[in-house]
């Protein structure tokens, strides 16, 4: 696994107040993790992970060139709804049940909206930066994944870089690799090569 820790350019700096500390700690640091790299191709295969993770907002915008490579309207994203809990001194759950109509009450919920396919975001954002193209190598059975996928590249609105981002699944690349490795994935993971 290949990671790309390139602190001044992945991150917009300008909120970064300036001090007397040494330039590096200066720069908000990230460290893209990049599966496989061949020549200027990254590579993002998803093979027993569940999710290209979710997360708020806020972090991505702090993504350097993040406005000129994404339509952030057109991100994939959902709304969380949690309930809140009650604080730590409360101990009404301990108690037997009333017929009290307060205590009957729904408990109060937070909903919070966050943005779908963050590593995609991130990889696609590292491909950006190092004039490479990107892949993601995904799980032909897993249409969750490729969906998120085409919205996040359907959100990419730089022309000359929207034809550099690609999909392949393994299903695919398995009718192409020797015939021990297809019978390995098809063992472990029950891929078959595509018809």
């Amino acid at each position: 696994m290949l990671q790309k820790d390139s602190p001044q350019s992945l991150f917009n700096d300008t909120s970064i107040p300036h001090s007397p500390q040494p330039e590096e700690s200066l720069h908000l640091k990230d460290r893209t993790e990049i599966d496989l790299q061949l020549g200027a191709l990254f590579v993002e295969a998803k093979l027993t992970e569940s999710n290209f993770q979710t997360v708020s907002p806020r972090l991505v915008e702090r993504y350097r060139d993040f406005e000129a490579v994404f339509a952030v309207e057109r991100l994939p994203s959902k709304i969380i709804t949690r309930p809140t809990h009650p604080s730590a001194e409360d101990f009404s759950d301990l108690e037997e049940p009333s017929t009290n109509t307060a205590s009957q009450l729904p408990t109060p919920v937070r909903s919070r909206t966050v943005i779908q396919g963050y590593q995609l975001i991130r990889n696609v954002l590292a491909a950006f930066h190092s004039n490479a193209s990107f892949c993601v190598l995904c799980d032909s059975r897993r249409q969750d994944l490729i969906e998120i996928w085409y919205s996040v590249l359907a959100a990419v609105h730089y022309p000359s870089f929207a034809w550099r981002l690609k999909l392949l699944t393994w299903q695919e690349l398995t009718s192409v690799i020797p015939e021990d490795l297809q019978q390995f994935l098809e063992t472990k993971y029950g891929i078959l090569p595509a018809m």
